[in-house]
């Protein structure tokens, strides 16, 4: 019985993150080797400092590293473009 229910846990956590839309999407960032929007906006990114490294499940140059003190990514194009839409957006990390 525990492992059917440790099994029902699972699928319905799994089917949870799966509902995550990609309607409406204004920018994707998949921060794959560069901060480019591979959407339909074309509103890049410039990094200042950071580097890209293996992400958690050892894909390379698939995690973004910055030191917390004075490296970042400038989004000011994306955020000057929808700025009078800010309040309604969702902002998603995986």
């Amino acid at each position: 019985m525990k492992n059917y229910l440790l099994f029902l846990l699972l699928i319905i956590n799994y089917n949870s993150i799966a509902q995550i839309s990609n309607e409406g999407l204004l920018v994707y960032y998949p921060f794959d080797n560069d901060v480019l929007d591979y959407g339909q906006n074309e509103q890049n990114g410039i990094m200042f400092g950071g580097s890209f490294g293996e992400d958690q499940d050892g894909n390379l140059n698939s995690a973004l590293y910055l030191n917390g003190i004075s490296d970042f990514i400038d989004l000011s194009s994306f955020g000057e473009l929808y700025r009078d839409n800010l309040a309604q957006m969702t902002v998603f990390f995986k």
